[in-house]
């Protein structure tokens, strides 16, 4: 059973223990405010140990001045996740946010529930602290972007020009924080678009080629040559469908 605590700088060697690599032949990318997902292969090797030691020079300085805080999740003695809190600056077109720092938790344990505990904590802190949100700048890889989706995430119709500007490729959303953990969803934001809810699987034409297009968008503002599935109004209900040879299949 894995344990989460909050870091401090003597934790920060265990770096070094974390898989970063990722691999993803899709990616998404937003376009006149709905997710598109596209063929466009996105490789992470994994940072190398010089780049380990570059994060662990930053987040010790970070911590020692009090500018950041850092959760890790332990498989015994060893570090296998981390996530992040920025406290020194409120972000956002409102500056009411505070920025989610890394999420980085080795390959081997991104499915039992690793990142989901990692990002709890950090969002209990943030709203601890008074924030009325976290900003969120996600990998665009459909793992990622899906993974903060189902926990609650919106997409921001006006980024953080700071921000924005350091992860251009990044999908760039925010977690409104609520009094607890089961209040993060429901219908209608308030980060200047509606909240994600619907997730559709369209079928375009083009040039004689079938192809399949997924979008996230509100149901009712989606335009599509012709639909073939919508599920229920829910995040949490989302289908996943993959690429494979030119035909979707999930």
């Amino acid at each position: 059973m894995l344990k989460y605590r909050q870091l401090d700088r003597g934790d920060l060697d265990g770096l070094h223990d974390i898989d970063r690599g990722d691999f993803s032949p899709t990616t998404y990318r937003v376009k006149h405010g709905e997710l598109i997902l596209e063929d466009r292969e996105f490789w992470h090797t994994g940072f190398t140990r010089a780049e380990w030691d570059s994060y662990i020079r930053k987040f010790s300085a970070e911590l020692h001045n009090g500018v950041t805080i850092l959760f890790g999740a332990f498989d015994g003695s060893t570090l296998v996740g981390i996530s992040g809190l920025e406290v020194d600056k409120y972000r956002g077109s409102n500056r009411d946010m505070l920025n989610m720092g890394p999420m980085w938790v080795s390959s081997a344990y991104r499915r039992p529930g690793t990142g989901t505990q990692l990002l709890e904590m950090t969002r209990r802190k943030a709203r601890d602290l008074g924030t009325r949100a976290l900003y969120v700048s996600a990998t665009p890889v459909p793992g990622t972007v899906e993974f903060y989706l189902r926990a609650g995430c919106q997409l921001l119709s006006v980024p953080d020009k700071y921000l924005f500007a350091l992860e251009r490729e990044d999908i760039h959303m925010g977690l409104e924080l609520k009094a607890n953990k089961t209040d993060s969803g429901g219908s209608g934001g308030k980060f200047g678009v509606p909240i994600v809810a619907v997730s559709m699987l369209t079928l375009l034409i083009t040039r004689g080629r079938i192809t399949f297009q997924r979008s996230y968008k509100p149901c009712a503002f989606v335009k599509v040559e012709k639909m073939l599935w919508r599920p229920k109004a829910k995040v949490s209900n989302v289908v996943h469908f993959r690429k494979k040879n030119g035909i979707g299949y999930g």
